[in-house]
């Protein structure tokens, strides 16, 4: 670590622009509601809606790690900032189903972008025993943003009722900004600006070249495939907590509507910021593999009693055990994990594209997720929906075993 001067640039930035990146994924979660009543979208449309941002970030993860490796950290991560800065304001004007796809998409690139930008900083301008701990911090502000955005759309909607859609994108702007300020401040990584420019300069399929070469090729798999097989039920339970609470609710015959969904929806997803501050302190004592192996079991098994609800109790209480259980074990282990290993697992030179190519593949579960949430649920229902994700995260759980060594 170059200083704890730089330390701590290096964190503010870093812990805001995952907040950001997860405040513009989640808000979609409390928005979707208002929106589907708004324009009248059938289920199809709403799948779209919610996997079209996953599908942005794959594109955005893929172009972004070759020209981050290429062009430096800083300089990319400006074009990042302004894509949502640009976004969110579009987002308040829209007024047709077609102009919220298309932004959603452009939102899913920004992601995308900054997720590999994020990783090869950190990974670069703080000392080896401080990483783990920096990247469970920087999640944990990231998962923050959950019960943040059901906070603010539940004082929106109050004032502006079912137009608080607009208000709820419009918001935001707000921690863009604060980024954007932030990250003027932060220097270019050290580490890549030292780099042999031969190497920095190679072409943009070279890069990805390095990721299955002999040395790399099975550890560059199973690393993908672990955050793959997470961000199905990432993404198609938090892109979805409103809608699933409101769901219970309602077969079990318990008073809902759209504050109290949000309400409820703000107090679960709370845990999920409770299992990252857990987090923050078990990085530092367990090894990330046995994290990450220990929490896919454990948020499987929060699923899979989940999907049981009806059958072993109708109490609201039980749902939010059994949800908060999966919030838990997921951002203590595979949430921060993922994440982490592969900043972790290669040279400088092609980091950001290692790092963007699991991104990529995560995202390509979390397209499965958002999207086949709805359409899976209206043929088999909700209950075999958590079922079924209960039991990848016990996949997950098990591919993790073959991770090459501990980093």
């Amino acid at each position: 670590m170059q200083s704890s001067k730089l330390y701590y640039q290096i964190l503010i930035v870093v812990a805001l622009g995952l907040f950001t990146d997860g405040y513009f994924l989640y808000m979609t979660s409390c928005t979707e509601p208002l929106i589907k009543l708004s324009l009248h979208l059938s289920e199809f449309q709403v799948g779209i809606m919610q996997s079209i941002a996953p599908v942005g970030a794959v594109i955005g993860a893929i172009c972004s790690g070759p020209l981050t490796d290429k062009h430096g950290r800083k300089p990319m991560l400006a074009i990042d900032l302004t894509l949502f800065l640009v976004v969110s304001i579009l987002l308040f004007f829209a007024h047709s189903y077609s102009e919220i796809v298309v932004e959603r998409f452009v939102i899913g690139v920004g992601v995308g972008v900054g997720y590999p930008i994020y990783a090869a900083y950190l990974a670069e301008s703080t000392a080896e025993r401080e990483h783990g701990n920096i990247v469970a911090i920087s999640m944990f502000v990231n998962v923050l943003a959950m019960p943040a955005v059901a906070v603010v759309g539940y004082f929106l909607y109050r004032y502006f009722a079912n137009d608080s859609w607009r208000y709820i994108f419009l918001s935001a702007v707000i921690p863009t900004i604060l980024c954007f300020i932030s990250r003027n401040k932060l220097p270019e990584s050290k580490v890549w600006q030292k780099l042999d420019k031969s190497k920095v300069n190679e072409g943009f399929f070279s890069k990805y070249a390095h990721l299955f070469s002999t040395e790399y090729r099975l550890q560059t798999i199973i690393l993908a495939s672990c955050w793959f097989i997470m961000d199905i039920s990432y993404y198609g339970i938090g892109l979805f907590t409103t809608d699933i609470v409101h769901m219970f609710k309602h077969s079990s015959g318990l008073e809902n509507n759209f504050l109290n969904d949000l309400y409820d929806s703000a107090i679960i997803n709370s845990f999920a910021a409770l299992g990252a501050f857990i987090g923050i302190w078990s990085i530092k004592y367990f090894s990330k593999k046995k994290l990450q192996k220990y929490g896919f079991y454990l948020s499987g098994v929060g699923l899979c009693l989940l999907s049981q609800h009806e059958s072993i109790s109708s109490s609201g209480i039980f749902l939010i055990a059994a949800f908060s259980l999966y919030n838990i074990a997921i951002n203590v282990g595979p949430d921060i994990t993922t994440y982490l290993l592969p900043s972790e697992s290669y040279p400088p030179e092609f980091k950001a594209t290692g790092h963007a190519f699991s991104t990529a593949m995560a995202k390509t579960g979390a397209v499965v997720g958002s999207m086949g949430m709805p359409i899976v649920q209206s043929l088999v229902g909700i209950h075999g929906v958590l079922l079924f994700l209960g039991v990848s995260l016990f996949v997950g759980g098990y591919v993790t075993n073959f991770i090459k060594k501990e980093n």
